[in-house]
């Protein structure tokens, strides 16, 4: 067969595995699952063992989120490459779980991939964001997009916070030149290709909160005050970040009690606490910061 046709019928593939996939995957997940597993068995279909490859940021992701570990999982189908500028991210729903999902993309018979996917522990990934996913069933929307799924059943806070932090540390700083969120590039699955993906997800609130998230973590730090020194204590728990926002790097936990020593305060997230709150951070000692609301400083 010569490459025009082997192009063809991938072509085909993602076109309609996509389709298959989204529609009514979770009914015929099992029968394609034992399928394979008898291909597997009698010898017919031969598999290699994924490599565990490592994302250039694996390394990079684990420490900035803080959260949940990165694993890369890959995925059988996907084209090495893209024809096209990458400026889109697709937002999907998993229309289940990520063990579920994860197990689907290295099935032999789904004809579909995505570039990663969030879960409630763990985040996923499957193709690098060089190449191209399977994922939107219109290949002209693959090659220009990176694709995420996102899981939504359970759809939990946890889950929506982990993509947040996922999208705003790792894939939008690294792959889409640190661009602002906003919904002229940041897109559902259902505005590519008919279809109530992502079913359960709010994409107007979650790229709205996208923005603003990033828009702190962008906003000049204003001086508020800058003592030589000055002695503060806490009286309730609180994180102790690498910039005075709730997406940067979690370092230690300050509990009710402790004393510390601190340099100044800045402008920087607001932060609402049973409808009270600020935008006042405090820049410790040792250049790191807390938010005000959960400490006493001397001044």
């Amino acid at each position: 067969m010569d490459g025009q046709y082997l192009y063809d019928i991938a072509y085909v593939a993602t076109e309609q595995g996509t389709k298959i996939t989204r529609e009514y995957g979770r009914d015929i997940q099992l029968f394609f699952y034992l399928l394979s597993t008898l291909f597997l068995i009698h010898g017919r279909h031969k598999t290699r063992t994924a490599q565990r490859e490592e994302s250039g940021l694996t390394k990079q992701i684990i420490k900035s989120l803080n959260m949940v570990p990165i694993i890369w999982k890959g995925a059988r189908y996907k084209t090495t490459g893209r024809s096209a500028p990458l400026d889109t991210l697709v937002i999907h729903g998993m229309g289940g779980n990520l063990s579920g999902t994860t197990s689907w993309f290295q099935n032999p018979f789904s004809l579909v991939s995505a570039h990663a996917g969030v879960g409630e522990n763990e985040i996923h990934e499957y193709v690098k964001a060089s190449d191209t996913a399977w994922a939107t069933g219109v290949w002209s929307w693959n090659v220009r997009s990176y694709n995420l799924e996102i899981q939504n059943s359970p759809l939990t806070s946890a889950v929506l916070e982990n993509a947040k932090w996922y999208l705003l540390t790792v894939v939008i700083p690294t792959h889409f030149a640190d661009r602002r969120p906003d919904r002229s590039w940041i897109l559902p699955h259902k505005q590519v290709k008919p279809t109530q993906c992502p079913k359960g997800i709010d994409i107007d609130s979650f790229v709205e909160d996208l923005g603003r998230r990033w828009d702190d973590m962008h906003r000049e730090q204003v001086v508020i005050n800058v003592p030589v020194k000055a002695e503060g204590k806490v009286h309730t728990a609180v994180k102790v970040r690498t910039a005075p926002n709730t997406t940067s790097q979690i370092l230690r936990t300050m509990k009710k009690g402790d004393g510390f020593w601190y340099l100044g305060k800045v402008e920087g997230e607001n932060i609402v606490v049973n409808n009270i709150g600020n935008n006042i951070w405090v820049h410790l000692e040792d250049g790191n910061y807390c938010w005000s609301g959960c400490v006493k400083l001397s001044n």
